[in-house]
């Protein structure tokens, strides 16, 4: 199993590949904050730039690898996520089992906080197999919440930035000489990615006090709401 090297910080940082966790990473580059960040074997690795951050082996899905990876961590940032995922097999597996998993082994380490990104989704009468998934994975977080461990959720909107899969679809529409607009569909307050990473960093540093009974969830909406016309 992957064991940690000195001097790779007190911070794990789950979804480190992904797009919201390269900026994530790169703004701990920033701050001059060495950080591990968890990946698969087959992840693609290029994508590291700053000598603050290592890479350790480990899958949320295999709990059996996540023990040497939190080895001496203080802070875990999990923002490892399916976003445009319908498989509920593949979303319980991740979500569910792989934040399950995560907490246990946490706190088995003696992990003092967990900063996790949900979505805004949870907040929605009905939930599609996304929005299900990532409310049991709030539930699951703040059960495990309390003295000794401190847990703050971020419930971002849609995530747009480059590379954004949301924005991709919107670039697609906007190009076809027809899109069926919803007629009922919500309005949407799209925030950047680069928001969202600061975000993260500021709740790894809010004070312990500002979680009641060890947990804080926060929506982080952008700054306007509109239609999904507006969007396209």
């Amino acid at each position: 199993l992957a064991r940690p090297a000195r001097g790779t910080g007190r911070i794990l940082v789950t979804g480190g590949a992904g797009r919201l966790g390269r900026v994530v990473c790169g703004l701990l580059n920033d701050a001059v904050l060495h950080h591990r960040a968890l990946v698969r074997p087959r992840s693609d690795r290029a994508w590291v730039t700053g000598d603050k951050t290592w890479l350790i082996d480990g899958d949320l899905t295999r709990p059996d690898t996540l023990a040497g990876p939190l080895e001496g961590v203080h802070e875990v940032l999990h923002l490892a996520g399916l976003v445009r995922s319908s498989d509920p097999a593949a979303l319980q597996a991740l979500h569910v089992d792989g934040t399950r998993a995560l907490i246990r082994a946490a706190q088995e380490a003696g992990v003092r906080r967990i900063v996790a990104v949900s979505s805004d989704t949870v907040l929605r009468a009905v939930r599609s197999a996304y929005g299900e998934s990532k409310a049991e994975m709030e539930s699951l977080l703040r059960d495990a919440a309390g003295p000794e461990l401190s847990v703050v959720v971020l419930r971002p909107p849609m995530i747009l930035g480059p590379g954004s899969p949301h924005l991709g679809s919107l670039e697609a529409a906007a190009r076809r000489r027809l899109t069926p607009i919803p007629a009922r569909s919500a309005p949407r307050a799209p925030v950047h990615v680069q928001d969202v990473a600061a975000a993260v960093l500021a709740a790894r540093a809010l004070p312990e006090e500002a979680a009641p009974d060890g947990f804080l969830a926060l929506d982080l909406p952008g700054a306007e709401a509109v239609s999904f016309g507006d969007l396209v």
